[in-house]
């Protein structure tokens, strides 16, 4: 996945979304996550400077994104596509032994197209599966990555 997928390993997190639906098939919405990475091994090993003890990297991003999704259908099964943009706020800190700690901290727009389903649990509650192919228009280097979400959904 770019530069970053190449110093990053895998992250978790989680998001919080609201959605209000303009008519049976179009919604439109807010959402705000939390989701971090750690330094994949290579990194970890340059950012040592050849001393014994490992290095630490850190990545958190918390993006804050009004989404719309459109929903081929109303019941059951209902497959969607859909896209978000807004910020995303970003935090990279490095521990090196005997050296300290560095950090940098930004906000940069990007956009997050979505491809999911959700799948009817009972009248107020659905399942909610999707990917989400979030890209950070950052300086210097390409910043995306793909979020595998699965959530539940709870009509008011």
């Amino acid at each position: 996945m770019g530069d970053f997928g190449d110093s990053y390993k895998m992250g978790f997190g989680g998001s919080v979304e609201g959605k209000y639906f303009l008519n049976e098939n179009i919604a439109v919405g807010a959402t705000f996550g939390y989701y971090s990475f750690t330094g994949k091994d290579e990194l970890l090993t340059a950012l040592s400077l050849g001393t014994e003890s490992s290095a630490d990297a850190k990545f958190t991003i918390m993006p804050i994104l009004a989404t719309v999704d459109y929903y081929f259908a109303t019941e059951g099964f209902k497959p969607y596509v859909g896209a978000g943009v807004g910020l995303y706020s970003w935090k990279s800190k490095v521990t090196i032994p005997n050296y300290g700690d560095y950090e940098v901290t930004g906000s940069d727009f990007g956009v997050a197209p979505t491809v999911g389903f959700c799948y009817g649990l009972s009248e107020k509650i659905d399942l909610n599966v999707n990917a989400k192919y979030n890209m950070i228009f950052t300086e210097g280097s390409s910043t995306t990555y793909l979020g595998v979400n699965v959530g539940i959904i709870f009509a008011l």
